[in-house]
């Protein structure tokens, strides 16, 4: 007869964390290990290799990346409202749609009341177009200044890599904009 609290022991040894033999050894490979900080310590902080960008220049890199990001939006929104002044429409958020508050209303009255609202939404188109123009303009002599800066600090190859990211960033953000995920 065995003993009661030998019993015990055994189902709580089935229930312990020690690795089931019908999984498989490679299942259990992929399991991530735990890095220590003595560990990190040892290895290298970066590789010489022009696959990644020193940490010193990450931060610069970012707020790089960011900048153009600005600048391409900004571009956009440049764009649509050149566009919209070209073909003479006026964007749907820039409406007025205010009603008269006279008691008699004549059709020459209503017509001018609409005239005013829609000269009135262009000059909105105006402004809103200049402001746009201003702050790409302004962007991009951030954009030229964090360049150079990044020129004098940075290995060529490593500028060239930082340019191919921000070039492909560029264009994912261009696609983003051309083909706005819906929301369903």
């Amino acid at each position: 007869m065995a003993n009661p609290s030998q019993n015990e022991n055994e189902e709580f040894k089935e229930a312990s964390n020690e690795p089931i033999p019908s999984i498989s050894a490679e299942t259990q490979s992929n399991k991530r290990k735990r890095i220590y900080e003595e560990e990190k310590a040892d290895e290298p902080t970066h590789t010489d290799g022009p696959q990644r960008i020193q940490e010193k220049n990450v931060p610069s890199f970012r707020a790089f990346r960011k900048l153009n990001v600005k600048l391409v939006r900004c571009q956009q929104h440049h764009m649509y409202l050149n566009k919209c002044k070209n073909k003479d429409t006026i964007p749907k958020t820039l409406r007025v749609n205010i009603k008269p508050q006279v008691p008699d209303t004549t059709p020459r009255f209503l017509i001018k009341w609409e005239t005013a609202h829609i000269e009135f939404s262009r000059t909105l188109v105006g402004l809103l177009q200049e402001y746009w123009k201003e702050r790409c303009e302004n962007i991009k002599t951030q954009i030229s200044d964090m360049a150079e800066d990044l020129n004098t600090n940075t290995e060529p190859a490593e500028m060239e890599l930082i340019t191919n990211l921000i070039e492909r960033t560029k264009i994912s953000v261009e696609e983003e904009i051309q083909n706005p995920k819906k929301n369903t």
